[in-house]
C-alpha cells in the first residue's frame, strides 16, 4: 500500500428478517444492497446502490447472484452505466441457481460502480444474503 486512503465495502440485498422476496428489474434496474457488512470510507451509498471512487486507483469488485430457475437471472457490474462483467442464467428445470463474477478496474475519483439487473430478470434474496456486492481499493495512483 502507498499509505493512501482505506476503502472497502461489502453488502447484501436484504436487510429485513423473514422469508425473503424476489427483486425484479421492473422495481429498479439498479440493485440496492441494504445490509451493510462493512463500509470503510463510506464510498458505497446504500440509498442509491452506487459505489463512488473517492480517489484515482486500482479497485477490486466482486458480486454473487441467486435466483429461482423459473426466472432469468441476469446481472451486470457497471462502470458509469457501462457493463463491465456479468452473470447470466437462462430459466431451467433446476430448483435454484447461483452465479457471480469479479473484476479489477482502474477508476478516476468520482467514477461510479453499481449493479444492474437486465430487462425481464430478477434475483431472490433473504436474510441469508445470497446476493452480495463487495469492493475495495487495492492501491491509489
Amino acid at each position: 500500500m502507498t499509505g493512501g486512503p482505506i476503502v472497502a465495502f461489502s453488502a447484501s440485498l436484504v436487510d429485513v428478517p423473514g422469508d425473503g422476496f424476489p427483486v425484479k428489474q421492473s422495481d429498479s434496474p439498479t440493485l440496492v444492497y441494504k445490509r451493510i457488512f462493512i463500509n470503510i470510507g463510506s464510498a458505497y451509498d446504500p440509498i442509491k446502490g452506487t459505489f463512488t471512487a473517492p480517489v484515482k486507483g486500482i479497485y477490486f469488485f466482486s458480486f454473487t447472484t441467486f435466483g429461482y430457475s423459473t426466472s432469468l437471472i441476469a446481472v451486470s457490474l457497471t462502470l458509469n452505466g457501462r457493463r463491465m462483467v456479468s452473470s447470466y442464467k437462462d430459466p431451467s428445470s433446476d430448483l435454484s441457481d447461483t452465479g457471480g463474477s469479479s473484476v479489477i478496474l482502474q477508476l478516476e475519483a468520482g467514477e461510479q460502480v453499481s449493479m444492474k439487473l437486465w430487462e425481464n430478470s430478477e434475483v431472490y434474496d433473504n436474510r441469508n444474503g445470497h446476493n452480495s456486492f463487495s469492493g475495495f481499493l487495492l492501491f491509489s495512483l
